[in-house]
């Protein structure tokens, strides 16, 4: 993926609409398949270099409603991200952990958000 640089068009993607409410539904997706990206190692770290990617990650999970599909999936990204890198979770840890720590206990029925944020915690 590296390689080939699909990855770079889906950052792009992201960068350019991260900040639009009406394309929910695509940033979920598009979370979703970067975080799965981020399970090679190699394409991880091309994607983690990338602080602009990070900032629009930590942006959507400020201005996300609490409990949604989108904000689960933009903690499994950030999950992800993290991964074997300390220097990540020191800038996403201060963005993401009390928010997502008081988030928990309030929606137990949902079992994609719940993991995705116990998994980030």
């Amino acid at each position: 993926v590296v390689s080939d640089g699909t990855h770079q068009v889906l950052l792009e993607i992201l960068q350019s609409s991260y900040h639009e409410d009406s394309k929910a539904k695509l940033l979920e997706q598009l979370c979703a398949v970067v975080g799965q990206l981020c399970n090679e190692e190699d394409t991880r770290r091309a994607i983690s270099k990338n602080q602009a990617v990070l900032s629009c990650l930590c942006h959507l999970f400020g201005r996300t409603p609490s409990g949604s599909p989108l904000r689960s999936k933009v903690m499994f990204c950030l999950k992800q991200l993290c991964i074997n890198d300390a220097q990540q979770k020191n800038v996403i840890g201060p963005v993401v952990m009390y928010e997502a720590y008081d988030e928990l206990p309030r929606y137990p029925e949902n079992d994609d958000f719940t993991s995705n944020c116990c998994l980030l915690l």
